[in-house]
């Protein structure tokens, strides 16, 4: 997997040591945010899904940051139903006894002009820690007066740490699977408010 921090070096803002998120309480606005993953095929080819069932929330003080997320298994889209449905099943994400992914951070630090942020993520009933580059795109305010600050992770697991085993020589479907997770995270109203942070333009 490309290192992440290959594609955006020099074109972001030093980050201030425990400052990912400023102080507040932050919701995840499904609407303008993404859950992706890319696995390998047969060892030639990327596949690339999604889920389009997610919530969650980060709570910051300015300094400590803290937060969960779950996401609905059988939301995934790959672009081919019969694929979907195989990925439902046993096989992969068994989603008739487990039904929710969910993801909690646990600590936030600083990584040179970026941060790390440490967690545990639980697939197929299965909990692992895990540690995502984080990205801030800084904050704003939408049309609509509501505050939002942007937030890009990137990670790699490996799916056999889930007890997915499917194609055990990993020949069929790759081992490592790429997250890439973009967040328009919103606040609280009356939490705090940005000072003078620009307006953008009417636009959905």
């Amino acid at each position: 997997m490309q290192d992440p921090s290959d594609a955006v070096a020099g074109s972001r803002p030093a980050a201030a040591p425990g400052a990912m998120v400023p102080a507040g309480r932050w919701t995840i606005d499904p609407e303008h945010s993404s859950i992706n993953f890319a696995i390998r095929h047969l060892g030639i080819t990327t596949l690339r899904g999604r889920f389009t069932d997610f919530s969650g929330t980060l709570e910051s003080d300015g300094e400590e940051v803290h937060g969960a997320a779950v996401v609905g298994a059988k939301s995934v889209q790959t672009g081919s139903e019969v694929r979907d449905r195989h990925l439902l099943s046993a096989d992969f994400l068994n989603t008739d006894e487990h039904p929710r992914m969910a993801f909690e951070v646990t600590k936030v630090r600083a990584n040179h002009d970026d941060y790390i942020v440490e967690g545990e993520i639980t697939i197929n009933g299965v909990t692992r820690p895990i540690e995502l580059e984080a990205y801030t795109g800084g904050v704003a305010k939408d049309p609509y007066g509501h505050d939002r600050c942007g937030l890009e992770l990137r990670s790699e697991i490996t799916r056999r740490d889930f007890e997915i085993t499917f194609d055990p020589s990993g020949i069929l479907v790759g081992e490592a699977v790429s997250l890439e997770i973009d967040l328009s995270l919103m606040r609280t109203p009356g939490e705090e408010t940005l000072d003078g942070a620009r307006a953008l333009p009417a636009a959905s």
